[in-house]
């Protein structure tokens, strides 16, 4: 270390124990970041142990898979419907088709009754204000 003129032996030591102590400092920092440094522990410890890592990592797997998996519902017996319910469903099955035609045949008309007044002006559908008169 260098001597500075007027510094007494007592401000000499102070100097020395602080570098010291800054030096030990700074060794106990480097440490204590590397015991803190989780993901360099985790990578460390894997390829310490593969091993370990893949058997805990099966284990997990094969519980949580265990542990949370869906019960299936109970099904139902079928009660049965008997000769009027069977019937029933007989006619159901057969009107089906005759009902869709028809509700199709009904969509179809009223579509191209509001087709129709949309694309002819009346006097009913025209603001008063238009300007435009209807020929007849």
């Amino acid at each position: 270390m260098v001597e500075i003129p007027g510094h007494t032996p007592e401000i000499a030591r102070l100097i020395e124990a602080s570098d010291a102590s800054r030096a030990r400092l700074g060794r106990e920092v480097a440490v204590l970041r590397q015991r803190l440094d989780a993901p360099a522990k985790v990578v460390r410890s894997v390829r310490a142990f593969p091993l370990r890592w893949v058997g805990g990592a099966l284990a997990t797997g094969v519980a949580s898979v265990w542990l949370l998996r869906r019960k299936p519902a109970p099904t139902a017996r079928r009660k049965s419907k008997g000769p009027a319910g069977l019937l029933l469903s007989l006619a159901i099955a057969a009107a089906k088709p005759a009902l869709k035609s028809w509700a199709t045949k009904q969509a179809k008309r009223l579509l191209i009754e509001q087709l129709s007044r949309v694309s002819k002006p009346t006097p009913d559908n025209l603001p008063a204000d238009s300007g435009f008169q209807i020929r007849r």
